[in-house]
């Protein structure tokens, strides 16, 4: 896999927390601890933002101005919170794609020669990093979300019919800069940042509950190193990698953090979208 990440001209907004009268909203600074952030209450803070920049070409304000739908990307590692927060959205009326389900009826025809369904059943096809069989389907994979992307897109070409959150897999920045740049111009892309904090916890869930990753060159092993360690550093290493591929095309960062806090709701997240009708 490719591991120089280009700097690029895109721009981002990242949010922390600050209290305002008592109410906790994000502010645009730096990230602070995560213990003291808690709840989304985005909007006013977001029209702040666009306010304070009021010239910059950035395809989100365009986006987040014009009338007609939402359409919003969502994403972020395994376990970030984008199935949460498309949820939340679906609740609202929002249309939702799940790229996982998807991926899955693409390779149906492959998963049903072992026996398996779901998205347990296709983690367990394709398997862990170190076995024989990965590559070959971990190539199949890419090759099927590849496709679910571009599917998405040909759709999104022929006009959304309402508002639209797309929950993405963690692997979705590999499926090349073309289409990830096509995400970007057809839809408002938030990536649920997930701090090194939270390695443990999302390792711990990955082995709980294993989903299909896509290691690339992650994944090694040093001698005398046991699997299990190796695949606790190596996730630690992906996470750093793809990190720098969130970034890449993310237009709006969140701390995944905030997902976790009680007072998260769906009308938080839709605060952060209806910012598009501000003045």
């Amino acid at each position: 896999m490719e591991r120089s990440i280009p700097p690029t001209g895109s721009t981002k907004h990242s949010f922390s927390q600050a209290p305002v009268n008592g109410e906790v909203t994000l502010a645009c600074s730096a990230p602070t601890d995560a213990s003291s952030r808690a709840g989304l209450g985005l909007k006013g803070v977001f029209i702040y933002a666009i306010k304070q920049h009021p010239k910059r070409n950035c395809p989100s304000q365009r986006r987040l101005r014009k009338d007609g739908p939402m359409i919003v990307t969502l994403i972020g590692m395994s376990g970030s919170g984008k199935t949460y927060c498309s949820r939340r959205l679906a609740e609202l009326g929002f249309d939702r794609i799940c790229c996982d389900e998807r991926i899955e009826e693409k390779l149906r025809p492959f998963l049903r020669k072992g026996g398996y369904k779901g998205i347990e059943g296709l983690a367990r096809w394709m398997g862990q990093p170190h076995e024989p069989r990965y590559r070959e389907r971990e190539a199949a994979y890419l090759s099927a979300e590849t496709d679910v992307v571009q599917e998405v897109l040909d759709d999104l070409q022929k006009g959304a019919k309402g508002s639209l959150a797309i929950d993405t897999t963690g692997s979705v920045v590999y499926a090349g800069d073309k289409l990830c740049r096509a995400l970007q111009a057809a839809t408002t892309v938030i990536y649920l940042e997930n701090s090194p904090a939270d390695l443990s916890m999302l390792f711990e869930e990955y082995t709980k509950n294993p989903k299909p990753v896509v290691w690339g060159d992650s994944f090694s092993r040093r001698a005398e190193e046991t699997i299990e360690a190796a695949l606790a550093r190596s996730y630690g290493e992906l996470l750093q990698y793809r990190r720098s591929l969130y970034e890449r095309y993310a237009e709006i960062t969140l701390p995944a953090s905030l997902l976790r806090k009680e007072g998260t709701n769906s009308r938080g997240l839709l605060d952060l979208l209806q910012v598009r009708r501000a003045g």
